[in-house]
C-alpha cells in the first residue's frame, strides 16, 4: 500500500483543494499545511533530517515551493524520484525552481487559468 504525503498552504481553498483531491486519490494520505515558504522550509528539513519522509512513498507539495537548502538536499537524496512540486506563482518561475525534474511550476495555462489544484488534478488524471 502506498504511503503518502502532501504539504501545502493552508489558507486558501486553491492548495486546500490538492489536499482534498490528494485524499480522494489515494487511500492512505498524511499532510501537512504551512502558512508559508519559510515555514514549509522548516517543516521539510525537520522531516528530512529525521528520517520521516522514508515511510512515504509519494510526497507532494503544492502552492508552495522548496528554495535552497532543500532543493539541493532534494537533489542529493533519495527523494528525487518519490517528491513532486506543483506550484503557480510567479515569484516560484522568477526564482527558476522549475529546472528540477520533480518540478511542475507553470504560471498560468494556454487559457491563462492559475489555478495549483487544476495543475495537480492535471497530473492525477
Amino acid at each position: 500500500m502506498n504511503k503518502i504525503i502532501i504539504f501545502s498552504h493552508d489558507s486558501d481553498i486553491d492548495s486546500l483543494g490538492c489536499v482534498i483531491l490528494c485524499k480522494l486519490a489515494f487511500f492512505n494520505v498524511d499532510y501537512v499545511l504551512c502558512s508559508n515558504v519559510e515555514k514549509l522550509e522548516s517543516i521539510f528539513r525537520e522531516h528530512l533530517q529525521s528520517n520521516i519522509l522514508e515511510m512515504y512513498d509519494t510526497i507532494f507539495i503544492t502552492d508552495l515551493a522548496l528554495y535552497n537548502p532543500s532543493l539541493s538536499m532534494v537533489c542529493k537524496s533519495y527523494l528525487q524520484n518519490k517528491i513532486h512540486i506543483f506550484n503557480h506563482h510567479q515569484r516560484v518561475v522568477d526564482d527558476d525552481v522549475n529546472k528540477f525534474s520533480f518540478t511542475k511550476i507553470i504560471e498560468k495555462d494556454s487559457e491563462g487559468k492559475k489555478c495549483v489544484t487544476q495543475l495537480f488534478y492535471q497530473f492525477l488524471v
